[in-house]
């Protein structure tokens, strides 16, 4: 998640707070957009979109992939 600029706490407040909408193969995807006002691979982006697919098995949930988009 690091190469990504995301931080564990970030995914965990995705998935418990972000929109939720289903996915391919069954799985569900929760999107959620930060505050970020930093700089990022050279340069500056006010904010940070975060997406992640992942599968719920009860009380277990499974991180497929993360992915971030800045802006």
């Amino acid at each position: 998640m690091q190469e990504r600029g995301v931080s564990a706490s970030e995914v965990e407040l995705t998935i418990s707070e972000g929109s939720r909408k289903p996915a391919r193969l069954g799985r569900l995807s929760a999107e959620r957009v930060f505050a970020f006002g930093a700089i990022w691979n050279g340069r500056y982006y006010d904010n940070k979109r975060v997406r992640v697919i992942f599968e719920e098995h009860g009380a277990t949930t499974v991180v497929v992939t993360v992915i971030s988009f800045f802006s």
